[in-house]
């Protein structure tokens, strides 16, 4: 998205808002380094790959003991599945680390694998269509809440604000297409840690 500002100290001034994992990598790579005219609030590109990237992110996870979705990078082969126990079971989601280019090539965000079986099929059609691939614990659940964050410089929390999703696109693991705002303190809380 692309809004223009008037203002009193400039003439007038473009805010960008990157809408989607494409095009905010898009944009980091054309991002005007010192212009008046494009304003953004955009992390820097080491930042933004390491939120598209889920390799890294979930990595990160794991590292900092942050509560998230079991998950193993399968690295272009799949363990055997005696090696699998205790580290996932089935069913679970086959996802790729960036998901924008999966998507438009499958609809969909990931696939929900029931078998060991499942899973080799799957993972072969992936991996020759040029995508790498994780195993990550599937939760299930019916309520689907997210929760949205404006950080600026420092780390510093300018706004916090949480939504119901009612409707998702993909339907069943997607990005909230209908949210209503509703605010869960216990939540927002819990994502903010």
């Amino acid at each position: 998205g692309l809004i223009k500002l008037h203002n009193t100290v400039k003439n007038s001034c473009y805010v960008v808002f990157p809408t989607t994992d494409a095009a905010l990598l898009a944009y980091i790579k054309v991002r005007p380094v010192d212009n008046a005219l494009f304003s953004d609030f955009v992390p820097p590109q080491r930042i933004v790959e390491f939120c598209v990237n889920k390799d890294l992110f979930y990595d990160f996870c794991r590292r900092s003991e942050i509560a998230h979705p079991q998950s193993l990078l399968l690295n272009g082969s799949i363990p055997a599945e005696s090696d699998l126990e205790g580290v996932a079971s089935f069913p679970a989601a086959l996802k790729p680390s960036q998901s924008h280019l999966f998507s438009n090539q499958y609809n969909r965000t990931l696939f929900v694998v029931e078998s060991y079986e499942e899973l080799a099929d799957q993972y072969q059609d992936v991996t020759r269509r040029g995508f790498d691939g994780m195993l990550q614990e599937l939760i299930p659940g019916s309520e689907f809440y997210m929760t949205v964050f404006f950080r600026g410089n420092g780390g510093r929390q300018w706004a916090a604000a949480g939504f119901q999703k009612l409707r998702q696109s993909p339907l069943l693991h997607g990005t909230g297409s209908i949210v209503e705002h509703i605010s869960r303190p216990e939540l927002i809380n819990m994502s903010r840690n």
